[in-house]
């Protein structure tokens, strides 16, 4: 498939999301405006899915060294920006806050030095232990909960790979494009897809 049409693609099933997101929200908005339920209620499932606040995922990147990092926590992004000379480039997509039916946990790990750093996302259990046990990285915590396989209104976060033992970045997108490009112009590796993640 060509980027053209992919990109087609890629805005139909945005539209889609986006159209099944504005009818969930209108009815919650006239719920609330008839006092169903209150303004409050309305307004925590602005993202949502299944009545569950999505989370934004901030992507940020190293300005010396190119590394990425992907938060749901505006303090830690901020924190990043004026003390640890992270850049935001924007939101890689919505993952949620805690478990629902079908989700499973996002485990963040992190690796480094002060001259570099590495963080590393993976829903795999036995993927995380490994790399604290043979790869030198450290477990952080969950950073949220992602859906395994495709549903509507998600998209699939590509993970790649570039580095070796010295320097190592692992970055996810949602564009594959992005992806793509990353491949053939900055020295990226493809691994899979690490999950899929709410569009809003």
């Amino acid at each position: 498939m060509d980027h053209s049409s992919e990109r087609v693609f890629f805005d139909q099933k945005h539209k889609l999301a986006r159209r099944q997101f504005f009818i969930r929200t209108s009815v919650i908005a006239v719920a609330a405006a008839l006092g169903i339920v209150g303004a409050e209620a309305a307004l925590e499932t602005t993202h949502a899915s299944g009545g569950v606040q999505a989370l934004p995922l901030y992507r940020l990147v190293k300005n010396d060294t190119g590394n990425h990092f992907y938060t749901t926590s505006a303090k830690e992004r901020d924190d990043a920006i004026h003390h640890n000379g992270y850049r935001y480039e924007f939101v890689a997509g919505y993952i949620l806050p805690k478990q629902e039916n079908g989700t499973v946990p996002l485990y963040r790990l992190v690796k480094g030095s002060s001259t570099y750093i590495d963080h590393f996302y993976t829903t795999s259990a036995k993927e995380r232990d490994d790399a604290i046990h043979h790869n030198g990285y450290r477990y952080e915590f969950v950073a949220g909960y992602i859906l395994p396989k495709q549903e509507n209104g998600t998209v699939p976060l590509y993970r790649l790979v570039k580095g070796s033992s010295t320097y190592i970045d692992h970055f996810y997108t949602t564009s594959a494009k992005e992806r793509d490009d990353a491949i053939h112009h900055n020295g990226y590796r493809y691994e899979f897809v690490a999950g899929y993640v709410f569009l809003s």
